[in-house]
């Protein structure tokens, strides 16, 4: 079952936080079933909670109890938000990356100079 912890009162704004973290119908848990992997559910406390007239603090201040793990809403959507943006940051700089392939390779080697291929050829092959 799924609390929340906040040191305000009021029965209209409890109902609303409430309803607005129901479980599903037949008492099943979402996909991935803790609440707090449900980004999209956090969201919505945080905005029934400012319609109803929270001020930031107090917004920043709530809390929720899930499968007996204490967490702050707010702080907890900016960490996801801010792991998000280093995942996509890593995939642009991998996806920037170029990557050579042999045939990379020996079309560099064709290009070269025959006198510079002669070299590496003399290299490789004396120093052995």
């Amino acid at each position: 079952m799924t609390r929340i912890a906040t040191w305000i009162t009021g029965s209209a704004l409890a109902l609303a936080l409430s309803l607005s973290l129901s479980a599903p119908a037949h008492g099943q848990q979402p996909p991935g079933s803790a609440l707090f992997q449900d980004a999209e559910r956090l969201q919505r406390l945080l905005d029934v909670a400012k319609e109803a007239g929270f001020t930031d603090e107090q917004i920043k201040s709530i809390t929720v109890e899930d499968e007996s793990r204490l967490i702050r809403a707010w702080e907890h959507i900016q960490e996801q938000k801010l792991q998000r943006e280093r995942l996509e940051k890593a995939k642009a700089e991998r996806e920037k990356r170029v990557y050579l392939t042999v045939q990379d390779v020996f079309n560099e080697l064709l290009a070269a100079d025959p006198e510079d291929l002669k070299k590496l050829r003399d290299s490789l092959f004396l120093n052995r």
